[in-house]
């Protein structure tokens, strides 16, 4: 009877975990959206004012944007580890008992931490434009 109560409360545990990550990973999403289309709109009124300022305040948001969607990603993929360690203690608890099942949660658990794997979203969205607002302000467009 306690085992059954511990395997609901984990198999509970595991379902809050991934909602969590599924609602980190639509709020990533838009802060992506939301950089993006206020740098587009930045560039714009730069290039329709010739005003330069504009393109740092574009460089500035963007810089600002990237460190938020860093620290979210950083608390989703605490979740993402919390939700393998269950997996993986569910796995060696109850799974390795049963010889019957033999499918692919062989590997849960074993998450390991990797900068520029976990992060390349955001390494491969911010920084290009970042660069791309230095390039644009750099230009004479007078």
């Amino acid at each position: 009877m306690n085992t059954d109560k511990t395997y609901e409360i984990l198999l509970k545990l595991l379902e809050i975990e991934q909602n969590r990550i599924n609602t980190l990973d639509s709020t990533i999403f838009t802060i992506k959206s939301i950089a993006i289309t206020l740098v587009s709109a930045l560039v714009g009124f730069a290039f329709q004012e010739k005003n330069r300022l504009l393109l740092y305040i574009g460089i500035v948001a963007t810089i600002f944007f990237t460190i938020i969607n860093f620290i979210y990603r950083k608390v989703q993929l605490s979740h993402v580890e919390r939700a393998g360690n269950i997996q993986k203690y569910l796995k060696i608890e109850y799974l390795d008992s049963i010889e019957a099942l033999r499918n692919p949660l062989r590997n849960f658990g074993d998450y390991k931490k990797n900068l520029l794997k976990d992060y390349s979203p955001i390494f491969l969205i911010y920084f290009p434009l970042i660069i791309i607002l230095i390039i644009l302000s750099t230009l004479d467009y007078k």
